[in-house]
């Protein structure tokens, strides 16, 4: 096995996953304003994906079983989640940030952003976890927000930590 060098962030990593094949790999400063994402087999970047313009704790990132969608948790009581193939269903229009040149032209916002409730606001924690039972099963499951996939259906399972404790 060789050792590779990926000059992620420019800041220390805080998070890092992989998806399931370890083929592609997510990474998020202890800034918390973007998540890079890059090939594990030629170590280059692929896509660049803006969670916010604020800095944040993240709390998790986590790929979804088929590897379509990148979902980022942190401090700000919101979850985004990224289009990780180029789909022109999930394209991602042009941000002013990205028209005046603050941001770069590559970088890709979220898809879907959800907003956690306010009771999740004294939770130190938030984890994540994609879910690959049907639509009507996921819903029954609780908190749990579908996305239709070129491959089926999967669903989101937001789980917040309030103690400081293992999930």
């Amino acid at each position: 096995m060789t050792a590779y060098t990926i000059n992620a962030h420019q800041s220390a990593i805080a998070l890092f996953a992989l998806n399931s094949s370890a083929s592609l790999l997510a990474t998020g400063s202890v800034k918390g304003t973007v998540i890079r994402l890059f090939d594990t087999k030629t170590t280059g970047q692929l896509r660049e994906f803006r969670r916010g313009a604020d800095p944040a704790n993240l709390h998790c990132l986590r790929f979804s079983p088929c590897s379509s969608f990148l979902a980022v948790s942190s401090d700000k009581d919101t979850v985004h989640i990224f289009a990780v193939k180029n789909d022109p269903n999930w394209a991602n229009r042009k941000t002013v940030w990205q028209q005046v040149g603050f941001i770069a032209e590559e970088t890709r916002r979220a898809c879907v952003q959800l907003k956690l409730s306010r009771a999740t606001q004294s939770a130190t924690r938030t984890e994540l976890a994609f879910l690959t039972a049907g639509i009507n099963e996921a819903s029954e499951l609780g908190s749990t927000e579908s996305l239709r996939t070129a491959q089926g259906r999967c669903g989101l399972r937001t789980y917040v930590c309030h103690d400081g404790g293992d999930l």
